[in-house]
């Protein structure tokens, strides 16, 4: 099969695959949906602030033991019943035995491992003990960038996609092993000329990839369509988001306009499709957009105005909107959310989650925690 004619974004069907039109439209805002109809049980865990774990926090996996970030401070380990800290991962920027430079984008943590980079090297870490397991040389044939997203598959193969924030690359995903050796390589959708060759142009969430059951998907900004990566690492087309004008066109980034609409994170459940804008906490998104598998409806809310996310009829506390997932039979989502915001929006319910007067501004981010119904 050759992939570029898929990612070209022009869609096909078979007798096995038929492209759901979503339809994603901002002329009317819609109120968003009851808590209950996406989760049966919600959970708020804090996670320990002290002097080794306190600093921005980008990303976050959970675990049926663990919860694992990704920090300026390093790979820090919380047990996911409380929030304790239980160690650091490696060590951050050292070139010791045990250093790495990066995370991978998005952070991987599967079986209980967790694999970090440093310039050529992957090395994989058991999150139960921290030691390390292996480490992998890549064998590269060009240069590489921290920014470029991540995607494992497996402790073998991977997918890389490169962000093509300089108009050159040549390409802008490839499925490959963790040596080095390319499997499948998909021509960049997103060429463009560069208007001014001296500054570059910075959009991160180029590509997005979200697990549901046991496929991998992802969806690039400036195609409508959402695709399926198979187990024979086939691109299928699976939703097509309709965004008309609102879609950024693949050549002219320098001629960004405010109504365009890119999406950062994408989450999928037994109900629900969930489409967030860019962001690193849940706070961040400005709007989104909800498709309901049941009803074939797609429902556009306005973040500012709606109080950030699904109305909270489980327990009544601060409403919620996921920004990742395990896509596991039980599948869990979570979101993160900053301490700040958490007492800001639940103000005056101090007296009713006693949990509220031990988290001041300053600390760490709080993981909320669902399971979907």
């Amino acid at each position: 099969m050759i992939l570029g004619s898929l990612f070209s974004c022009a869609y096909f069907n078979d007798s096995d695959n038929k492209v759901i039109q979503l339809a994603c439209d901002t002329t009317n805002e819609h109120p968003a949906p009851l808590l209950s109809t996406l989760i049966s049980k919600i959970e708020y865990i804090p996670l320990e602030t002290n002097d080794t774990t306190l600093g921005d926090y980008w990303d976050a996996v959970v675990t049926d033991k663990y919860i694992v970030t990704a920090t300026s401070t390093g790979c820090h380990v919380f047990l996911r019943k409380n929030g304790a800290f239980i160690r650091t991962i490696g060590m951050k920027g050292d070139q010791g035995a045990l250093g790495y430079s990066s995370f991978t984008s998005p952070l991987y943590v599967i079986n209980n491992r967790v694999l970090l980079k440093r310039n050529k090297e992957l090395i994989l870490f058991s999150v139960e003990d921290g030691t390390l397991l292996r480490k992998i040389t890549m064998e590269e044939e060009e240069e590489r960038h921290t920014y470029d997203d991540m995607v494992p598959l497996n402790d073998t193969t991977m997918i890389i996609y490169s962000h093509n924030q300089t108009g050159e690359n040549e390409y802008n995903l490839q499925i490959r092993t963790f040596s080095g050796e390319v499997l499948k390589t998909v021509p960049a959708s997103n060429r463009f000329e560069r208007i001014d060759k001296t500054a570059r142009v910075s959009f991160n969430n180029e590509c997005v990839f979200y697990n549901y059951g046991s496929n991998i998907y992802m969806r690039e900004f400036t195609c409508d369509t959402i695709y399926k990566i198979d187990a024979s690492m086939n691109l299928i087309p699976y939703y097509s988001l309709e965004l008309g004008d609102k879609l950024p066109p693949a050549n002219s980034r320098e001629e960004w306009k405010s109504y365009y609409l890119r999406f950062g994170k994408i989450i999928e459940t037994k109900r629900y499709l969930i489409l967030s804008e860019t962001g690193v906490t849940s706070s961040d998104a400005r709007f989104g957009f909800i498709y309901d598998k049941v009803s074939g409806e797609t429902k556009y809310l306005n973040h500012i105005k709606d109080g950030i996310g699904f109305t909270n009829d489980l327990d009544g506390f601060i409403n919620f909107w996921s920004i990742k997932s395990r896509g596991n039979e039980t599948q869990e989502i979570w979101q993160m959310i900053q301490a700040e915001d958490l007492l800001q929006q639940a103000s005056s319910k101090q007296t009713e989650y006693p949990f509220l007067e031990s988290i001041h501004e300053e600390d760490n981010p709080i993981i909320i925690i669902g399971t979907t119904i």
